[in-house]
């Protein structure tokens, strides 16, 4: 039974991922991922509660052996924010969804998010984009940013076209690299779980879309930073060679 708090950290971790087999389990110094990015939320201090809403058994019993509160949840959810749904109930005001691929997530990110809400039922974070070829790259999401600090799209594809002389400045203007964080509030995560996968979210697999199809605000804030997501097995080998800060 989740406690009745105000802010509540949920992390979705599925067992089975596309491009890192195990990604969840994989580990720094005997700590798997999952625990590192969960005990990176509890540092920050943003989240009264902070909880692991899994699809395996292997997962819990990780978490567990690390004191890190974990669920079991369907492993037939089609998207992070429907497994947390399913974790969380309705025992919380706000609810941020953190990727279980970002050890590096730090206070700023989740002040951030929390404060995406202020405008919007669903709210999330970017930041700039490093240099042209990580724009063109279809694994980094990018969001377009309207003049009142919401989400106009998000796409894989490099947005927007640019029929003329390409210029780098566009890049740090209207549209931003997206990160995987997000906050809802309470009555918003019921809606949002509660629509059909939209036609936008099945062709770009981007679970955000959802929202703005059905035509829901997402608020935008950008923070002057990325961080570092583990996709692939470059990016777990560079995140080993971070020093530990918190974790060890």
């Amino acid at each position: 039974m989740i406690a009745s708090v105000s802010v509540l950290a949920c992390i979705p971790a599925r067992l089975a991922s596309t491009r890192l087999k195990n990604k969840m389990l994989l580990e720094k110094h005997g700590i798997p991922l999952v625990v590192y990015t969960a005990r990176s939320v509890q540092k920050t201090g943003c989240a009264d509660q902070v909880l692991v809403a899994a699809d395996h058994k292997d997962i819990i019993d990780a978490c567990r052996r690390f004191g890190i509160e974990a669920v079991m949840t369907s492993a037939e959810h089609s998207s992070g924010t429907d497994r947390i749904n399913e974790a969380a109930g309705s025992n919380f005001e706000t609810v941020i969804n953190v990727q279980g691929d970002m050890p590096m997530v730090n206070s700023s990110c989740l002040q951030a998010v929390l404060k995406a809400l202020e405008h919007a039922p669903m709210g999330t974070i970017a930041a700039p984009f490093k240099d042209r070829a990580q724009y063109l790259d279809t694994n980094k999401v990018k969001v377009l940013v309207n003049s009142a600090g919401l989400a106009a799209y998000f796409s894989r594809a490099a947005l927007p076209f640019v029929r003329d002389t390409f210029s780098d400045s566009c890049l740090f203007t209207s549209v931003f690299h997206h990160l995987g964080i997000y906050a809802f509030r309470r009555d918003f995560l019921k809606i949002f779980t509660g629509l059909p996968r939209s036609t936008w979210e099945n062709a770009e697999k981007l679970e955000q879309l959802r929202a703005l199809q059905s035509g829901y605000a997402v608020g935008v804030e950008i923070i002057p930073d990325q961080l570092h997501e583990i996709d692939t097995t470059e990016d777990f080998n560079k995140f080993l060679e971070f020093p530990d800060n918190h974790n060890a």
